[in-house]
C-alpha cells in the first residue's frame, strides 16, 4: 500500500508542476494583452505606445500560439494522470477510514483511558 501512497505524491507533484507551467503561461499572455490594450491610447513622439502596444499584441498572440500545441500535447497524458490519481485518491480515503473505524473500535473496546496494570508499559 505504501507504494501506492508515493505514487499519488509522484502524480501530485507531476500534476501540480503541469498546473504551474500552464498558468504561468496563461498570467504572461494576460499580462501581454493588457499591455497591448494599455499602449493602444498612449501617445508619444512617433507613436511610440502604437509600437509598443503592437509588440505586446505580436507577444500575445504567440504565447497563444504556444499554448493550444502544449495542451494538445499534453492533454491525453495529463488526462491520464489524473484518471490514476483520484482513483488512488478514493483508495487511500477509503483506506485512512477503514484504519479510523478500527482503531476508534479498539479504544472503545479496550477500556480506553484506563491506567496500566502495574508493571506493564502503555
Amino acid at each position: 500500500m505504501y507504494g501506492r501512497y508515493q505514487r499519488y505524491c509522484e502524480l501530485d507533484k507531476q500534476l501540480a508542476n503541469n498546473t504551474a507551467d500552464f498558468e504561468k503561461l496563461a498570467s504572461d499572455h494576460e499580462r501581454a494583452v493588457a499591455r497591448a490594450g494599455g499602449a493602444e491610447g498612449e501617445g508619444g513622439a512617433e507613436g511610440a505606445g502604437a509600437a509598443r502596444g503592437a509588440a505586446a499584441a505580436d507577444e500575445a498572440a504567440a504565447l497563444a500560439e504556444r499554448i493550444v500545441p502544449l495542451w494538445d500535447a499534453k492533454q491525453a497524458g495529463i488526462s491520464k494522470k489524473l484518471e490514476e490519481y483520484r482513483a488512488l485518491h478514493v483508495e487511500l480515503k477509503e483506506l485512512k477510514a477503514a484504519v479510523n473505524g478500527f482503531v476508534s473500535a479498539a479504544e472503545g473496546d479496550d477500556g480506553a483511558g484506563a491506567e496500566p496494570e502495574e508493571g506493564v508499559e502503555a
